[in-house]
């Protein structure tokens, strides 16, 4: 889903980059932190609750007292019904059209 998203938000003329990060622990904090550095924020995407998942892990990459980036995780938040998997993307607001426009209010980027 975030592959999309970033080629959709790559055509309007913003740069991003997409970290799959295959581990959580232990979670390659360098190449967030070189991400943050050259956007300016960071946005995660999991498929899961909030709790415990890649957004508590990324947001302890920036827990050392340095300045943290701006930052949107987004996650699932209800227990979901029968659906295809697009819709219970969609439903938990994580589908790329969610993404795009979460990256776009992170970064005060609406289309034209």
């Amino acid at each position: 889903m975030s592959h999309r998203a970033a080629d959709e938000l790559t055509a309007e003329g913003l740069a991003v980059r997409v970290i799959d990060l295959y581990s959580l622990k232990p979670v390659d904090a360098g190449a967030l932190h070189k991400a943050a550095a050259a956007t300016g924020c960071l946005l995660t995407v999991e498929d899961h609750v909030p709790e415990g998942g890649l957004g508590d892990a990324v947001a302890t990459a920036f827990a050392d007292g340095r300045p943290a980036p701006r930052m949107v995780r987004l996650a699932v938040d209800t227990v979901p019904g029968p659906a295809t998997h697009a819709e219970r993307f969609r439903e938990a607001g994580i589908d790329s059209s969610a993404v795009a426009a979460a990256l776009r209010r992170l970064t005060d980027r609406r289309p034209d």
